[in-house]
């Protein structure tokens, strides 16, 4: 095997060890980064890694299409075909591959395909764990794992390593490095993927941090003190799938501060007893910074998940990593009114209760336009201009030109930079705006509508405006009433209810409740609910519910 270490990877990792330039001194707890790890943007280079796929293959798994039949070497359509990231089935195969990025690196691994959602693409991602050589567990620069992502749903092909790119610019704020890639598989070229660092005791290791800190990537995970989160005395999950189906476990052993953190976020009930369990458990200038990165670049989908959580093994603090901004920057009209602002993340506790805080959300403004300065409409199209000799001329030949036109990744690649200052824009025009809510309806002599009482985080007054009708578009309504108050209806422990009276026969009906300031209509906001009708049409705010028959 021909492997050297570059010099600039080792005098990366000797500045990482030594501290950095968002360290805080003092601190132990504290989470470094270093740019001198990462690839200029202004050189950025693809590398290129050819597979290869002994037959039989010596790892073993039952074939795709038949479940049920003994085991036989794993092939690559049993990894082409593992399809449900939730299930069993979860096929590798024993690879060899060669790997050309500045060095040359010959290595073998276990490879499997990766992802959620993408897993139903054409195209496909894969991971490839890299067995140690000698003593050195991680052989490609202190990594030891390749996560090639080919993104079918990002039609620029560049999202990924554009923001992670351009996280590494901004302070206190730890990045991932990722690595533009030309793949094939036994001499058939796949086409560009984008390979992004995994976070694990290795990403420590290359930041000088301490390898037994622990690390969560977030699955499902609200921040909500769930059963499913509970640990043992020695800090083991009580039921460790299930901990894992919520946050799940990439390093460390003892997770006895996630219980706690979770246990004390539930029980702050004031602002004050809020502030403290925050400033114990959260460092400040991380979260402010990553909630800004993320109304900067539009990425929505990181209510729940798209994050890792970072616990020194000798601090009680929690740090956020950003993952996975593939989807940054979408199309606004294809999302409910609800994620356009602060209501984004209202439905997550900890988040709630940090933004309900005045000052909190000044900050947050602040941060917001401080990230702008580096992450902006001009400062994006220059970059992207530096992506697009090496994008442009693959996503115009096989494999990928098959599965994206270039006219569809031309609009799409214009499109995304005018974006990244709407959504800017898009903030601070819904600062004032109130917050979405969960509706709920029973029935007992009549249609009683509930739903949860609508925030106004500046305190001016919320009426509402009502609709109920057999249709999710509600033609010829049931009910329609605008402006209701507390002269009608009843508030208390934030909840609303309104007995309407109004009886109806059994069937299928749609509800809607829609929440406006008193002295300014245009400041409105709908109920978390979908309904997705069909034909692919979706209903933001409307929940449907039945009445049965007596």
């Amino acid at each position: 095997m021909l492997k050297t270490r570059s010099l600039a990877i080792a005098v990366a990792l000797l500045m990482a060890a030594c501290g950095s330039y968002n360290n805080k001194s003092g601190d132990s707890g504290y989470l470094v980064d270093n740019p001198a790890l990462y690839e200029d943007p202004s050189a950025v280079s693809v590398a290129s890694v050819s597979v290869s796929i002994p037959k039989p293959n010596p790892l073993m798994c039952r074939p795709f299409n038949n479940l049920s039949a003994p085991p036989r070497p794993c092939t690559l359509d049993d990894i082409k075909h593992d399809t449900n990231p939730e299930d069993d089935y979860k096929p590798q195969i024993q690879v060899s591959l060669r790997l050309v990025d500045n060095n040359i690196f010959d290595l073998t691994g276990r490879m499997s395909q990766k992802g959620k959602s993408t897993r139903k693409a054409p195209q496909k991602s894969f991971r490839i764990k890299l067995d140690p050589v000698g003593d050195d567990s991680a052989p490609y620069n202190g990594e030891a794992t390749l996560q090639l992502n080919k993104h079918p749903y990002d039609r620029t092909r560049m999202r990924n390593k554009l923001f992670f790119d351009f996280f590494v610019d901004v302070p206190g704020f730890n990045s991932l490095r990722t690595k533009f890639f030309d793949m094939d598989i036994d001499g058939k070229y796949y086409g560009l993927f984008t390979h992004i660092e995994r976070v694990d005791a290795h990403y420590l290791a290359r930041r000088g941090l301490p390898i037994d800190g622990r690390i969560y990537k977030a699955q499902d995970f609200a921040f909500m003190n769930l059963p499913e989160m509970a640990v043992d005395s020695d800090g083991k999950p009580v039921n460790k799938s299930a901990f894992n189906a919520h946050l799940e476990i990439q390093n460390g052993k003892n997770h006895k501060n996630v219980a706690r953190m979770l246990a004390a976020i539930e029980r702050a009930k004031s602002d004050g007893e809020f502030m403290k369990v925050f400033n114990t458990y959260f460092d400040r200038e991380n979260y402010l910074t990553w909630l800004a990165v993320n109304f900067v670049t539009g990425n929505r989908d990181t209510i729940n998940q798209n994050f890792y959580l970072y616990n020194p093994k000798d601090s009680k603090k929690f740090f956020f990593i950003p993952w996975d901004y593939d989807g940054a920057s979408r199309d606004i009209h294809k999302s409910p009114e609800w994620e356009w602002g602060y209501s984004l993340y209202w439905g997550i506790p900890l988040h709630r209760k940090f933004l309900s805080i005045a000052q909190n959300r000044q900050d947050l403004l602040a941060r917001v336009q401080e990230v702008h300065q580096i992450i902006n409409s001009a400062s994006v199209a220059a970059r992207m201009g530096m992506y697009r000799p090496i994008v442009e001329p693959r996503i115009r030949k096989l494999p990928d030109s098959a599965h994206l036109t270039y006219d569809r990744w031309q609009k799409e690649y214009n499109l995304l930079i005018p974006r990244i200052d709407q959504n800017v824009q898009l903030l601070f025009a819904r600062v004032g705006y109130p917050m979405p809510f969960w509706q709920e309806v029973s029935y007992d002599d009549g249609l009683i509508l509930k739903w949860e009482e609508s925030i106004d985080l500046e305190g001016d007054a919320v009426v509402y405006d009502v609709r109920v009708a057999d249709n999710p578009a509600f033609k010829h309504p049931i009910i329609d009433q605008k402006g209701l108050d507390g002269s009608v209806l009843k508030i208390a422990n934030q909840t609303v209810r309104w007995e309407t009276g109004r009886k109806v026969g059994p069937g299928r009906y749609f509800m809607e409740v829609i929440a406006r300031e008193r002295d300014n209509p245009a400041h409105y906001q709908k109920a978390f609910d979908v309904y997705e009708g069909p034909n692919d049409t979706v209903y933001f705010g409307v929940l449907e519910f039945t009445i049965g028959s007596k």
